[in-house]
């Protein structure tokens, strides 16, 4: 009995050393703090719309890249506004003149002056009707056959530039210009053009 309180008292006195210690002598090994796990720094890199459309590629360059843009540029582009040189280019790919285009995407003559000289981005419902216009001359070259041998020569650009400013039956006889400064409006012309495509209308 003697030997079992001594027993007892040693092996209290061993538990609060190895406290005091830090050290388990009952194992006789030292304790020690589990690896914690790495932390992973997860860096998202966003992209300007500079980035984006880099200044000296030609309307085509910009329109591919729009095409292949993911989610999060695509975001950042209408959070930015589209760089002024490709609103200029895609003037010039419709075939129209600087009033016309002003006209077409409602762009105060002044407006588009000072965004131009100060090199400024178009943004808003502006940029919004740009990124869409590019988008509807995408859809016609995705529409196009390509063993048609009219579709070498087709300028899809200034096919949209004509399109656009003509009355369709469809949206009640209103031009898709008139329509396109909205999103519905952007969505039922980009509708209308699968439409024709497929026949369903003529």
């Amino acid at each position: 009995m003697t030997s079992d309180i001594r027993n007892r008292t040693h092996e209290k006195k061993t538990r609060a050393h190895a406290k005091t210690t830090g050290k388990n002598s009952l194992v006789g090994a030292k304790a020690t703090k589990l690896p914690s796990a790495s932390k992973k720094s997860h860096r998202v890199i966003v992209l300007k719309a500079a980035d984006l459309f880099p200044k000296g590629k030609s309307l085509t360059a910009f329109r591919y890249k729009l095409r292949d843009a993911k989610l999060h540029e695509r975001i950042q582009l209408e959070r930015d506004g589209v760089p002024y040189y490709v609103v200029t280019a895609l003037g010039e790919s419709l075939g129209t003149s600087v009033r016309d285009f002003q006209s077409l995407f409602r762009i105060p003559p002044a407006t588009y002056k000072k965004k131009v000289a100060t090199k400024d981005f178009f943004s808003g419902a502006t940029g919004q009707s740009v990124v869409e216009t590019m988008d509807l001359i995408n859809k016609v070259e995705e529409l196009l056959d390509p063993e048609n041998p009219e579709v070498k020569d087709f300028d899809a650009a200034k096919w949209v530039g004509n399109w656009i400013r003509k009355p369709q039956p469809s949206l009640g006889g209103r031009q898709p210009d008139e329509i396109m400064d909205t999103p519905t409006g952007r969505e039922q012309v980009l509708r209308l053009l699968g439409a024709i495509a497929s026949g369903a209308y003529l």
